[in-house]
């Protein structure tokens, strides 16, 4: 066996509720890869979620990122203790994501990240 990683029950239900709020549509394309990925902190339109992740709209941090600054960000993370930490929660790393993944969400997040 391959090992086997264990999920809270939090942010299961709430990748699971945001879900359907997702396939009903703003009128927004949504992204798979970001959903599976993200979507339990940052929400469905990128607006954060209240003790778990950061809104990313309107984000200067991904807005001066270039997508493969971005994707580099994604595969490592951010601890609590670094400067940078808006929030002082950790981002957790996903350099186990293929890389086309980690592209397809950094360019995702700089597209949807609105002004």
């Amino acid at each position: 066996m391959m090992g086997s990683r264990t999920f809270p029950g939090c942010l299961v239900a709430a990748v699971l509720m945001a879900v359907p709020a997702i396939a009903s549509g703003d009128g927004m394309e949504e992204n798979d890869k970001f959903v599976l990925n993200c979507v339990a902190c940052h929400g469905a339109a990128l607006e954060g979620v209240e003790g778990l992740g950061v809104t990313l709209v309107g984000s200067a941090f991904v807005g001066r990122k270039s997508v493969p600054e971005l994707v580099a960000f994604l595969k490592v993370g951010r601890m609590p203790g670094d400067p940078e930490s808006v929030e002082g929660r950790p981002m957790p790393g996903f350099a186990w994501l293929p890389e086309a993944d980690l592209i397809e969400i950094a360019t995702y997040i700089k597209g949807r990240r609105g002004p």
